[in-house]
């Protein structure tokens, strides 16, 4: 892909470079690197966000050369103007591959954005006193089981719409039967004192 420039480490081979290079690029006093007319110019941004650029005045120093681009491009981004993740793209049938993808533990934080994670993770340890990255998948299975206090609402929630957590059934299997306090000896006088029964 000839139009094809990507922001990063200057290596005008792999046609990347920093910011002030791929503005040279695009302006066409780079003579080694040769836009076809015929094409659209398309930047690669690596770790670079969408509101990384949105103020210019505020942006990073390395991102200044070609913040104003953005007013004469075109972002690609998902339909609800979210940045990319592999997930979404994976996973979209409005701009990406409409694939089934099959989930796995870290996935869901995978598809986050670092702020949304971390209010992800301030939410559960201040409803349900419960750090998905510190007290793990077991521990929350475990407050899921058990369904008390806050969980409880979260156990619902999973009830109303279970094919939506396919997985968790399997989970639940594998953790120990918690102690209920019902699950005791039940003690029947047979006149002596002694236990007759034990459920």
């Amino acid at each position: 892909m000839p139009e094809l420039l990507i922001l990063g480490p200057y290596n005008p081979e792999e046609r990347t470079g920093p910011a002030i290079w791929l503005r040279c690029a695009l302006a066409g006093t780079i003579t080694s690197v040769q836009i076809p007319t015929s094409t659209t110019p398309i930047l690669y941004l690596p770790d670079v966000k969408r509101q990384d650029l949105r103020a210019i005045d505020q942006c990073d120093e390395s991102l200044k050369a070609i913040a104003e681009l953005q007013f004469r491009g075109r972002f690609w981004c998902q339909e609800n103007s979210k940045d990319w993740t592999l997930l979404a793209f994976f996973q979209s049938d409005q701009g990406g591959l409409g694939l089934d993808v099959a989930r796995d533990d870290e996935t869901f934080q995978a598809s986050c954005s670092e702020s949304q994670w971390k209010a992800f993770v301030a939410l559960c340890k201040s409803n349900h006193q419960f750090h998905p990255e510190k007290d793990g998948i077991i521990a929350g299975l475990e407050k899921l089981a058990n369904h008390e206090d806050s969980w409880n609402s979260v156990w619902n929630r999973y009830c109303d719409a279970p094919r939506k957590y396919p997985h968790i059934p399997e989970r639940l299997k594998n953790l120990t039967a918690p102690d209920f306090e019902w699950f005791h000896t039940v003690e029947s006088s047979n006149g002596a004192g002694s236990p007759n029964m034990t459920i």
